[in-house]
């Protein structure tokens, strides 16, 4: 996906396959020239739907809540 960049790091919305945390944000930080993986709130109920940039300064993560039982064909 596209990256996001705030106060000189950029941020990726990211997924890992396996294991019980599979969704994370990746940043990279271009003063020490490494790459973070930056946990989500656990349980972290949501489908993410989008990030961005709010106020020039703060990451903002959007996510929508998807509920099985509710779903209807």
């Amino acid at each position: 996906s596209l990256g996001i960049s705030v106060k000189g790091n950029t941020y990726w919305l990211a997924t890992q396959p396996q294991g019980p945390h599979s969704n994370f944000l990746l940043s990279f930080d271009f003063s020490a020239k490494r790459f973070h993986n930056l946990s989500l709130p656990q349980p972290f109920p949501f489908n993410i739907s989008a990030l961005s940039v709010f106020k020039d300064e703060q990451l903002c993560l959007l996510g929508s809540f998807y509920n099985e039982d509710t779903l209807h064909v």
